[in-house]
């Protein structure tokens, strides 16, 4: 096998086109002939191309993939300006407080079958061995309260998923316009921009747990 087949064939593997037996799929084959075989046809048979008609094949796709990127990044610039994002309101503090109360036991002010003198006594103490490694924060205590119950996903989990889920909720109603232009053209405009807003989600809600502070988060459960 050639040096220049060597490198043809390496340079179709980088881009992922497949070496041999790929259905529509661009391969080369080892041989001792001036042409190898390239995609197949119609009637599923190897069409054979000389090495030159083979390299301009890969780099004319490698060209038009190229500029189909460029395509979709001139396309995200133009729409980054004009999307809205969710801002930090109430909205925020109310996720996490009503994810906490998806845990709480009927009649109860406090967290499902906890023991209610050990969330006072360690959970909520600054000077507590759980946070020998932590940070004593609304993010690290809501993780001890997952550690001491058998829950199928920790709290601090449940608090993401469900903040993300109505973060996106929100961020589709601000742009219901492009929304729509996303259904009609199959395009992902929002999905591909959403985490470009000055504030992302995350950002969102570490600004809720601030503002809820741990003594807010202390009054919400034991209260």
């Amino acid at each position: 096998m050639e040096q220049r087949e060597i490198i043809l064939r390496q340079k179709l593997g980088k881009h992922g086109y497949k070496l041999k037996g790929a259905n529509e799929r661009f391969f080369v084959k080892g041989t001792y002939t001036d042409k190898v075989a390239s995609q197949l046809d119609d009637k599923k048979q190897p069409i054979y191309m000389t090495l030159d008609k083979v390299e301009k094949w890969l780099n004319d796709r490698i060209n038009e993939e190229k500029q189909k990127e460029q395509l979709w990044k001139d396309k995200l610039n133009k729409y980054k300006s004009i999307l809205k994002y969710p801002q930090y309101a109430k909205w925020c503090k109310d996720v996490v407080f009503d994810t906490i109360n998806r845990f709480r036991t009927k009649g109860s002010k406090w967290l499902i079958n906890e023991d209610r003198t050990f969330i006072e006594s360690e959970v909520f103490n600054p000077k507590s061995e759980l946070y020998a490694f932590t940070e004593y924060n609304v993010s690290n205590i809501l993780d001890e309260l997952h550690i001491h119950k058998f829950y199928n996903m920790p709290i601090l989990e449940e608090i993401r998923i469900a903040f993300s889920e109505i973060y996106y909720k929100k961020y589709e109603e601000l742009n219901a316009d492009i929304l729509e232009k996303e259904v009609d053209d199959g395009e992902y405009i929002l999905q591909d921009l959403v985490g470009d807003g000055e504030l992302t989600e995350n950002d969102l809600l570490e600004i809720a747990f601030n503002d809820i502070g741990v003594d807010g988060l202390k009054k919400f459960i034991l209260e």
